[in-house]
């Protein structure tokens, strides 16, 4: 059993990475303050100025997201966050991008648009997750970076992961609906399972309800030698919203069941989450996004090995989580230059 420990691999980096869709063709604007028009309309383009055709600055953006479309009522030019699939389809949402980046915007199928204004708090309707979203993230293993970010004048961090990084590589994560997967019926409360790590296929299992995203289980993809089904008593909360400067939650966690082929397995996993930062985040593609930084630590318990793990994971309006790092196993400082794993979407 105790050598079944050494292979713990990172399990943060794709339970936040939850709330992409697929990425569209370029865009004029991601919000307003793109355009000289102020306006962004719901396809990417900037609304035309009284004078005549809109203006761009055809580059990213430090004031706000985007929502996905693509699924049922949304326009199929949308931006590349994802939503709640209302038809189960691959990159599906019920909102598209707010025509001035406020509230109450309507997208181009004429559903309510996902809120990405960005007022220092991120609410759980501005990230929406479920199953049959799909986006690619540029990944690298072993990577140096400075969690610590550069200091704003306001107060706030910036953060640069456009990289490259000497390892990355292109990574699709797809969320799943557990409908035909060996383990659903295990989990009767869950939406969804993603893969959690690149160094991993195993997959995590997802609860969404109006307050949190909680993590409710771990499965092998496919049921066999060396299968793991395994739950999460209570459930761990990935993101408890509303998401502000300051909050923070934990969770004590009973982990029970088939591990790597051993039945009748349990372990601890204590969570420890605080929104520790605000700021700006950038990801390979140029775009800068605002954001909230989750830092989570987790203990793991298993028999007398306890090993311990840094995360930390950048959220904004409903493009849900942009990036994470983790830290090593046993990493001792809070704020670290190495990290197991950097995790970001590659473009909005």
């Amino acid at each position: 059993m105790c050598t079944a420990t050494n292979r713990w691999r990172p399990l943060w980096p794709a339970l936040l990475a939850l709330a992409t869709a697929c990425a569209s063709p370029a865009r004029q604007c991601l919000v307003g303050s793109d355009c000289v028009s102020g306006e962004c309309l719901a396809d990417g383009r900037c609304a035309p100025t009284d004078g005549g055709s809109g203006g761009s600055t055809s580059g990213s953006s430090t004031s706000g997201g985007g929502g996905s479309t693509g699924g049922s009522g949304g326009s199929s030019s949308g931006g590349s966050s994802g939503g709640l699939p209302t038809d189960g389809g691959a990159g599906g949402s019920d909102g598209g991008l707010a025509g001035d980046g406020g509230a109450g915007g309507f997208d181009a199928g004429g559903g309510p648009a996902c809120d990405f204004t960005f007022d220092g708090t991120i609410s759980r309707a501005q990230v929406p997750v479920g199953p049959g979203l799909q986006a690619t993230f540029e990944v690298a293993e072993d990577a140096g970076f400075d969690t610590t970010g550069q200091p704003l004048g306001d107060g706030g961090f910036l953060w640069s992961l456009a990289g490259p990084f000497p390892s990355d590589h292109a990574v699709p994560v797809q969320t799943l609906p557990l409908a035909g997967e060996w383990f659903s019926a295990q989990y009767p409360s869950a939406s969804y399972a993603v893969t959690l790590s690149d160094l991993s296929p195993d997959l995590g299992v997802f609860a969404a309800n109006a307050s949190a995203i909680e993590l409710v289980g771990l499965a092998s993809p496919s049921q066999g030698s060396g299968e793991t089904e395994v739950g999460y008593s209570p459930a761990v909360p990935v993101l408890s919203f509303p998401l502000a400067l300051g909050g923070a939650w934990q969770t004590n966690s009973t982990v029970s069941g088939t591990f790597e082929g051993f039945p009748n397995t349990t372990y601890l996993e204590s969570y420890s989450s605080t929104v520790d930062k605000i700021g700006s985040l950038i990801i390979p593609s140029g775009t800068s996004f605002p954001v909230l930084r989750v830092r989570t630590d987790l203990v793991r318990t298993f028999g007398a090995l306890v090993t311990t793990q840094r995360s930390y994971a950048f959220v904004t309006p409903c493009f849900g989580t942009v990036a994470t790092v983790v830290s090593q196993l046993d990493e001792p400082a809070v704020e670290f230059q190495n990290a197991a794993e950097l995790r970001r979407l590659a473009e909005p």
